[in-house]
């Protein structure tokens, strides 16, 4: 078995058609409602994968301060673009 961080490297380029196919992304929305009702000043996230639930956090909270942590090199690319 690969150690996780392998593993997500290698899958990275495929993740977001899986997330996609998959329909993970249809409770981001419950999710980023979820956390806004918290109204937190900071958030800090671990396994940021490819940043589906930042990106979509602060474009509708921009004043907050994100921090997205993951062990994955390729995982933290895609968040970053």
């Amino acid at each position: 078995m690969l150690p996780s961080h392998s593993f997500y490297n290698a899958i990275a380029s495929e993740y977001k058609t899986y997330c996609e196919s998959s329909r993970i992304n249809d409770c981001l929305e419950k999710d980023v409602a979820l956390v806004e009702s918290c109204r937190p000043k900071s958030i800090l996230e671990f396994g940021v994968g490819d940043g589906r639930f930042a990106r979509a956090y602060i474009q509708r909270n921009k004043s907050v301060i994100y921090v997205g942590v993951d062990n994955s090199e390729e995982m933290i690319l895609q968040a970053r673009d």
